[in-house]
């Protein structure tokens, strides 16, 4: 197998991409976690694209993304041709429509939240309407950007409060389908701010008091931009949501804003997945644009922990090509990064943080080739990788579930491995042997290996010895 970048890649799950052989070479390509979009899924489809990544490697992490909240127009079969000057009326779906001019939308409460001058995008902003004005159930619009309306396209109204439950009934249905189905993270899409975080944590207890789901928030509107710092707080990682974004915020915020995002997350120690059009064109061509390339890279160079395919490997013509190619843009751009330390806190102690904080200068010294961490919790592996080092780590724990869903992280590679011995050079050894074994280092190369406390008082501090291979398995 070729050489898989430490940047993590997200690939969504689609007829393209459903048979277990195209699953495989895209695996082999270097596809770390499989994304199931439920805009487009259900119960029966979560178990069996579940069982389908499962099947193909137990090292996939399996990612549940919810649809969340969308309004959408409704309520014709035929495109309408909609022309700049037109006039035009909005209607909540389940009123009568008495002309042509008239669209309705899934959303009740539209004439109550809108007022006069609002901008409404449709179809990502290929369409806009202003509001003219407000009477009773129906919203008046001007074109002002005019184009062919398909339907169930879907409604944007920047900058307006839309009255949505946290989670949408749906989204409950399909959160009781993934804690079924045991999968490794849900994202939840449209947060707003940290309430709304929670409301999927408690509906993921309802279901299984004893499971624990990392929950991944999309920033995507306005309110989820201005309300992040709160939001990283509840947490387990971001998604870079940048196709809702893009249409909600002016297009030029949308990669100042990226940067933003993966800086503050790392100081917090949250991982960080940038998403949409990434390799778009790939869809329809074998090769990318050097736009795309360009873009790929980008988020590289910014220290994200993952980047993301939709379309291109759930419907695509080339989804392991796309998968390919986003593997090598990565891999190169990391031969030229340096890590890069960042400052803040992290839900380990302020002592880990801080020796942390000084491995990726250790590393350069000693010319280390890899670390391996055994964590019970994996707070250490967090606060080290945040870091982004040049190196692989290898995570070992006993928990199974942590083990894959440390494998969203940049840099991680899990190992499932046995804690229970007591004595810590016999542990450090059963790992090394098996990183020996697994990854082809010669017993001259040096790692770390970084573990808890072996104190009576047991701190939840690390510790950090660097040896050879053949040192530590007496070669």
């Amino acid at each position: 197998m070729h050489k898989r970048s430490l940047t993590k890649k997200i690939c969504t799950i689609g007829p393209a991409s459903w048979d277990p052989t195209v699953l495989s070479k895209m695996y082999e390509a270097g596809m770390d976690v499989g994304r199931i979009n439920m805009s487009f899924a259900d119960a029966d489809e979560v178990r069996r694209v579940s069982k389908l990544l499962r099947d193909t490697s137990p090292d996939i992490v399996v990612l549940v993304d919810l649809m969340g909240h969308k309004v959408r127009v409704t309520g014709f079969d035929e495109d309408k041709l909609l022309i700049d000057g037109q006039r035009v009326k909005l209607v909540p779906a389940g009123q009568p429509i008495k002309d042509e001019d008239t669209i309705a939308v899934t959303y009740k409460r539209i004439a109550k939240d809108v007022s006069k001058g609002v901008k409404i995008l449709i179809d990502d902003g290929n369409l806009q309407l202003t509001v003219e004005k407000v009477s009773k159930n129906t919203v008046h619009c001007i074109v002002t950007e005019g184009g062919v309306l398909k339907r169930r396209k879907t409604v944007n109204i920047p900058g307006v409060h839309l009255h949505f439950p946290s989670l949408t009934p749906k989204d409950k249905e399909d959160i009781k389908a993934a804690v079924a189905n045991k999968a490794d993270v849900i994202a939840a899409s449209f947060v707003r701010d940290a309430h709304d975080v929670r409301m999927v944590k408690r509906e993921i207890a309802k279901n299984d008091p004893d499971i624990k789901i990392p929950v991944v928030a999309k920033i995507e509107d306005m309110f989820g931009v201005q309300n992040y710092s709160e939001i990283l707080e509840e947490v387990d990682g971001i998604m870079v949501a940048r196709g809702d974004l893009g249409v909600e915020l002016p297009a030029e915020e949308i990669p100042i804003l990226q940067k933003r995002f993966i800086k503050e997350a790392r100081e917090r120690g949250r991982w960080v997945i940038v998403a949409t059009q990434m390799l778009e064109s790939m869809r329809e061509h074998s090769r990318p644009t050097r736009a795309e390339v360009s873009d790929v890279a980008n988020a590289v160079m910014d220290y994200a922990d993952a980047v993301m395919l939709s379309a291109e490997s759930s419907m695509g013509k080339f989804p392991v090509k796309a998968v390919e190619t986003l593997n090598k843009i990565a891999y190169r751009v990391e031969q030229d990064l340096p890590a890069d330390v960042v400052g803040g806190r992290t839900d380990a102690t302020q002592v880990t943080d801080i020796l942390m904080s000084h491995v990726p200068c250790d590393i350069a010294t000693l010319d280390i080739k890899g670390i391996v961490m055994i964590s019970k919790t994996g707070s250490s592996v967090s606060s080290l990788a945040r870091h982004r080092l040049n190196i692989p780590i290898w995570h070992v724990s006993k928990d199974q579930r942590l083990v894959i869903q440390k494998n969203m992280v940049r840099g991680i590679r899990g190992i499932l491995g046995s804690m229970t011995s007591v004595d810590h050079n016999t542990i450090a050894r059963k790992v090394v042997q098996k990183v020996y074994k697994v990854y082809g280092l010669s017993k001259d190369d040096k790692v770390a290996v970084i573990t808890g406390s072996t104190l009576a008082t047991r701190f939840r501090n690390a510790i950090v010895e660097v040896a050879t291979v053949g040192e530590i398995l007496g070669m």
